[in-house]
């Protein structure tokens, strides 16, 4: 299936970045694939056109059917209960863990 034909089912970005690659192909590469590049970026422009413009691609995708996810069932029966709030430190507290952190780096050395 060549480029071209899958231009239908790409999706705009897609679109975007492809014609971005052909144009450079088409400004910097030599042989084969500037070509290539200068063939498909006409095609490029006209689907990308067609897209900004509001009209639909020719290739519908599918669209999902949506079913809810067990977990987030899970979560709507049973609400959680707010955590309690950690007790704050006292400053004799912080300076005893920051002395311990001192000694725990010397003992490491």
């Amino acid at each position: 299936m060549s480029i071209a034909a899958r231009l239908p089912s790409m999706t705009l970005p897609e679109l975007t970045r492809l014609h971005d690659n052909a144009a450079r192909l088409a400004a910097g590469a030599p042989g084969k694939q500037r070509d290539q590049a200068l063939e498909l970026l006409p095609l490029l422009e006209t689907e990308i056109a067609a897209r900004r413009d509001g009209k639909k691609r020719t290739v519908e995708k599918p669209e999902k059917a949506e079913t809810p996810r067990p977990e987030k069932a899970a979560k709507e029966r049973a609400p959680r209960a707010p955590k309690p709030p950690k007790p704050q430190k006292t400053a004799s507290e912080k300076a005893d863990d920051f002395l311990a952190g001192v000694n725990e780096a010397l003992a490491r050395r």
